[in-house]
Parts: C-alpha cells; sequence; structure tokens
C-alpha cells in the first residue's frame, strides 16, 4: 500500500481509517484502504471546484476510471486507480456499489440539504452503506450485505446531520428515533458476523456519540472502537 494513500484515507475519513487497523491481513487492509482512498477522492471533488460543471467532469473521470477496470482494458496511471484495479480484481468488487459512490457525489455538487427522509436515506445507501459493504466482501466474501445495513445507516445518518445535510424539522424530530431504531436492528444482525468481518462496522460504534451533535476527539474514538472489537457491539 503506497504510504499517500493511507494518509489520504487517514486525514480524509479517519473513523473508517482506525476501523481499518483492526484488520491484521496486510493484503485485506491494503484492499479496504483502496476502496477508502477512491471514497475520498469522490468526497474532496466538491470541496475543490469552483462550480458543478468542474465537479461533474471530474466524476465522470473517475467514472470512466472505474469502467477501464471492470471492463479490464489498460487502467490510467493514478496511485489510487491502480490500488483499486487491483481490489477489484482480487477481491470480485461490487461495480454498482463502487458507481454508486460516484452517483451519490454527483448529487453533493450541489449541496443538498435534505427535506425528505427517504431521499436522505437513498442518499445514506448510496455512500455509508455501500462502504461497508464493499469492504465486508473484502473480508467475508459470501456474508450476507445485508448484515451491515442498518448500523451503517444509523451512522450515515448521524454523520449526515453532524455536517448540516438535513433541515432543521429532520435533524430534530425525524433522526435521533431513526438512529436508535436501526442501531437496535442492526444489533442482532452483526452478532452473526464472522470476527474478521467486523472492521467493516466498527466505525459504527461511534454512532451515539455523533448523534449528541458533536465531533469526538480521536483518543474517545480509538477507544470506543477498540471497546467495540472486544465486544462485538456498536
Amino acid at each position: 500500500m503506497d504510504d499517500d494513500i493511507e494518509a489520504e484515507v487517514r486525514r480524509a475519513d479517519p473513523d473508517r481509517w482506525l476501523a481499518s487497523r483492526l484488520i491484521s491481513d496486510a493484503a485485506l487492509r491494503s484492499d479496504v484502504l483502496a476502496v477508502l482512498a477512491f471514497d475520498a477522492e469522490l468526497a474532496r471533488v466538491r470541496a475543490v471546484v469552483s462550480e458543478a460543471l468542474l465537479g461533474d467532469i471530474r466524476l465522470t473521470w473517475w467514472q470512466e476510471a472505474l469502467d477501464e477496470i471492470t471492463e479490464h482494458r489498460p487502467v490510467r496511471r493514478h496511485p489510487t486507480v491502480e490500488a483499486l484495479a487491483q481490489a477489484i480484481q482480487i477481491r470480485d468488487l461490487s461495480p454498482v456499489l463502487l458507481s454508486s459512490l460516484i452517483e451519490a457525489r454527483i448529487e453533493d455538487l450541489d449541496g443538498v440539504v435534505f427535506d425528505d427522509p427517504d431521499k436522505a436515506m437513498a442518499h445514506i445507501d448510496q455512500t455509508s452503506v455501500a462502504l461497508s459493504a464493499l469492504i465486508l466482501q473484502i473480508l467475508s466474501p459470501g456474508t450476507d450485505l445485508h448484515a451491515v445495513q442498518a448500523v451503517s445507516r444509523a451512522y450515515g445518518l448521524a454523520r449526515l446531520r453532524l455536517a448540516g445535510r438535513l433541515t432543521a424539522e429532520l435533524a430534530l424530530d425525524w433522526a435521533p428515533p431513526r438512529i436508535r431504531d436501526d442501531l437496535a436492528a442492526g444489533a442482532g444482525a452483526i452478532k452473526a458476523l464472522p470476527v474478521t468481518a467486523f472492521p467493516a462496522i466498527a466505525h459504527c460504534a461511534l454512532t451515539q456519540g455523533l448523534a449528541k451533535g458533536r465531533e469526538l476527539g480521536p483518543l474517545t474514538k480509538r477507544a470506543l472502537i477498540f471497546w467495540a472489537s472486544l465486544t462485538g457491539r456498536v
């Protein structure tokens, strides 16, 4: 794994980077970081462009790069693209899930504040849930992807709320009980996960803290994720 890729993931997605530290197998962790680096590249587009059209051009570049990989054509020279190509080829990752990450970032270019619960959940499914499912495909091939859905939705919703991406009404009245319900619904499902698959959702141990409306400190995050890995609960 390129040190620059790991550094980018650590900067852009510290929660999932911490969870990835639980993966003892170096090859598996390298492929997980490749997927997270891909998502980090997509997420940063909105921050670096001055208008939506330029962002759309950048995201189209990433979709074309993904198409090259999945169609077994020569891939463009870019550290994240090359790392992702290796992960896709070895782990048989879902092109649909990978494309959903791009589709969600296209919608993000307009800076939408969600006022509809269904649209908010659709966005979460395309991002938070898709990422957990992709990591699960790497760590535990053949495991039912629905096992990570509920807790990943809870985490994604807590993050969306903290980022100010929900209207006040949804943030105050809909999101808190929905987060609690999804955590409760997912508790049984993740008990059935193999131990090796737990890093796919270990970051969801931060959900209850994030749902209180504040970012957590690095030491708190480490402690919560470590405790979750010992107990198997988020």
